[in-house]
């Protein structure tokens, strides 16, 4: 905390050369004005200072824009085991708005796509590099993440099947199929992909 200076301690400035012309000049003034109130007997009035109030600032009001409306109700997955395939629905009032599915093969994880955008869509075709075996589930999570992003349906929104016995049972998370996490199976795919990558580029 600073501490007051004591009152008998006295500031000093320097002033420029044109104050100190200015301060002469007033005195002289000041001399007259004593003069001439002495032979009439009044005294000097002192100018009013003007109070001038700063205009007050106007609060700003930042607008949050809302989240985009759903495309879709929800989406629903199947994972097929005997297919080695992940299918992904797109429901909007109880019809079918699209349909992708990924296929694990000899050149990597191969994307199919049937929805409104046709031949359009740039995931139709899409091709992706498999990840070690510990980290499929997290990229075919991300790739399902990617399609409900396109028609701006949160993650709450998604129902979970698993094929077996050509029947669909409910989970409650994504089953990527044993096969796709094969090492033999995963490094086929992986050495097919950098030949397609080569080929490609």
């Amino acid at each position: 905390m600073l501490s007051l200076p004591p009152p008998y301690i006295v500031e000093s400035r320097q002033f420029p050369e044109s104050q100190k012309k200015a301060e002469v000049t007033e005195s002289g003034q000041g001399a007259a004005l004593r003069e001439a109130s002495l032979k009439t007997g009044s005294t000097p009035k002192e100018k009013k200072l003007l109070k001038r109030e700063m205009p007050k600032a106007k609060p700003s009001f930042q607008k949050i824009s809302a989240p985009p409306k759903p495309l879709a109700d929800y989406v629903e997955v199947y994972a097929d085991p005997s297919a080695g395939t992940i299918t992904a629905y797109m429901i909007h009032r109880k019809r079918e708005l699209a349909a992708r599915w990924w296929t694990m093969t000899d050149e990597g994880i191969l994307v199919n796509c049937q929805c409104e955008k046709m031949r359009d869509c740039e995931s139709n075709g899409m091709v992706y590099r498999p990840s070690p075996p510990g980290d499929v589930d997290q990229q075919m999570n991300y790739l399902l993440g990617l399609f409900r992003e396109e028609y701006h349906l949160p993650d709450n929104k998604t129902r979970y099947f698993q094929i077996r016995v050509g029947k669909p049972f409910d989970e409650k998370k994504l089953k990527v199929p044993a096969s796709w996490k094969d090492e033999e199976t995963l490094a086929r795919a992986r050495q097919g992909f950098e030949r397609l990558s080569r080929k490609n580029g």
